[in-house]
């Protein structure tokens, strides 16, 4: 999972046309890199005015940052986290409690991202890490998918109910409250998903102790749990890259077969070059139509989003329907926001007014900071691309499914365009989105900021849910444990699509 995808990366294009070319003079600037030096310990006043500029920017650019809680709850929410903070902190020390105030918002696509640099460099000086990653599964258990180690120790579909006399259900929820999103179960399932990092974050160091429940126990038992280091982190990397090979990959997705005459795409990513992902597109649809697949499935339970563009070239292969992956967007145009799309025309391009040229870029660019510009889109019928698959189409979802992929979700929903099987999406299709980045003055933090709202592809902002599914599966850890997955289980009975 990543919260920190853009969301909806054609709707930039906009400020000069709706085509591919006018879309070509554009580039996306990366996000501000980190700073290679070490800050050491900053002070808590430096940390609290570092803090409310954080927040300045955040209001300055979100189009309403007060929809879940008020302006006089966040102040408070304020007040209290830095008097809460120690005299001196490291900026690894210090995340949590600006993670904690963004997070307030609730909107996946504004919040503080974990600070790599830190913990790199924590790795590096002989850190050590709880050696587990884990998923949320069914009832919220939080279970082991990966022990880094080769002893048996823990196993896959293990639950873990305390690490160091702290019992999970409470770090999953004080996790929970770091992590930007729209949704409980977004915040659980990455809090869930990030566990090992967020210990570090909150100061849960090695040794470690833990109570484990395997299958059958009546009552957890009582380990010690060896840390991890930097190099066997590197090394159990390496080793299950080595060991993962799927039939055919791209930098999006995996494809294999399954027994039955069934395809299965693990759809992990939309973000990227939309000419190479529809260039890996094309073959895996050759490779599917040489499989002589009888239905399709797609998986984005895992996928955070990206670029809508991508979907588009998705559906292109299996609709001709018109649909539209939202009915509106409503932008809002800070000074700091209309600065970095100048910033994304080309050169020579970048030296002329080139936003006063287009209808669009003249009501985004005139008008004072902080104005908010109403985009509506109609549904449209995208042309369709070979090799076509007609038959049948279905789509895996889940609390990991976010941005980009539930604007894709709720469009296959609403136009009926596949069937849906899984369990609710983690990210709402009313949100925010159109991130904007920075970075923290003192402690170096990249911060997300939302600068755009999203009305659902039916147009109802009375809908606060994610995309609910057609049929609803959950997973156990007793499934995990075994290695079942009933989601693709349910999905291989994949039903014709609706004409």
């Amino acid at each position: 999972m990543n919260p920190t995808n853009t969301r909806r990366a054609r709707s930039l294009c906009v400020m000069l046309a709706t085509s591919g070319a006018a879309c070509s003079i554009l580039s996306v600037p990366p996000p501000p890199p980190p700073a290679t030096n070490d800050r050491g310990y900053i002070s808590r006043a430096v940390l609290a005015t570092d803090i409310d500029s954080m927040f300045a920017m955040v209001e300055r650019v979100h189009p309403n940052p007060y929809t879940v809680v008020s302006r006089d709850s966040v102040r408070r929410a304020r007040d209290a986290i830095v008097a809460a903070l120690p005299d001196s902190a490291t900026s690894l020390t210090a995340w949590s409690s600006y993670a904690r105030l963004v997070a307030l918002i609730g909107d996946g696509h504004t919040s503080v991202q974990m600070p790599g640099q830190d913990i790199n460099r924590f790795m590096r000086r002989g850190g050590q890490m709880f050696p587990t990653r884990t998923t949320a599964t069914a009832g919220g258990a939080l279970t082991v998918t990966t022990y880094r180690f080769g002893d048996s120790l823990l196993r896959r579909g293990d639950q873990l109910v305390s690490v160091n006399d702290r019992p999970v259900d409470s770090l999953l929820r004080a996790f929970a409250t770091e992590i930007g999103g729209e949704t409980q179960r977004w915040r659980e399932a990455v809090a869930a998903q990030q566990f090992e990092s967020l210990l570090l974050l909150n100061d849960v160091r090695p040794p470690f102790t833990a109570q484990v429940r395997s299958s059958g126990d009546a009552t957890p038992r009582r380990l010690s749990v060896r840390a991890i280091g930097r190099d066997s982190l590197v090394a159990a990397s390496l080793r299950a890259s080595a060991a993962s090979a799927p039939r055919m990959t791209s930098a999006n997705f995996t494809y294999r077969q399954l027994p039955g005459g069934l395809a299965y795409m693990n759809l992990s990513s939309l973000a990227g070059d939309v000419g190479k992902f529809r260039e890996d597109l094309d073959g895996m649809f050759r490779r599917l139509g040489s499989d002589s697949a009888r239905a399709l499935i797609i998986d984005l339970r895992s996928n955070g989003g990206g670029d809508t563009r991508l979907g588009d070239e998705l559906l292109s292969h299996i609709t001709t329907q018109a649909y539209r992956m939202s009915s509106a967007k409503l932008w809002k145009m800070s000074d700091e926001y209309r600065s970095y799309l100048r910033s994304r025309v080309h050169a020579p391009f970048n030296r002329l007014p080139i936003e006063k040229a287009f209808p669009t870029g003249r009501r985004l660019f005139s008008g004072p900071a902080g104005k908010i510009v109403r985009l509506d889109e109609s549904p449209e019928t995208h042309a369709p691309r070979e090799p076509r698959f007609d038959g049948p189409v279905c789509v895996l979802i889940g609390a990991g499914t976010f941005s980009s992929a539930v604007d894709l979700s709720d469009a296959i929903k609403t136009y009926r365009l596949a069937t849906l099987i899984g369990e609710e999406t983690g990210g709402r299709a009313n949100s925010f989105g159109e991130i904007y980045y920075f970075r923290t003055r003192a402690t170096d933090y990249l911060v997300t900021v939302s600068s755009a709202q999203f009305v659902r592809a039916s147009g109802d902002t009375t809908d606060h849910r994610g995309v609910v599914p057609d049929i609803e599966v959950h997973q156990s850890a007793d499934d995990l444990r075994a290695g079942r997955d009933p989601v693709i289980e349910r999905a291989r009975e994949c039903p014709p699509r609706a004409r």
